[in-house]
């Protein structure tokens, strides 16, 4: 909240926030989920490559 706004606005801005009704989340973080499973999964490959090449130079 800026703090060049009026106390009114505030209190307006509370009231519609406490009052708000529950909403779906706004379509970007569904993107950011998707985005971020990618990346969950890339880091789960390099992982592997990482155990097996581990396992390769301790033999």
């Amino acid at each position: 909240m800026r703090s060049s706004c009026l106390p009114a606005q505030k209190a307006e801005f509370c009231e519609k926030y406490n009052n708000a009704k529950p909403m779906t989340a706004p379509p970007m973080l569904f993107d950011l989920k998707e985005d971020l499973g990618e990346v969950n999964q890339l880091a789960s490959q390099q992982t592997q490559r990482l155990k097996k090449l581990l396992t390769e130079l301790t033999q």
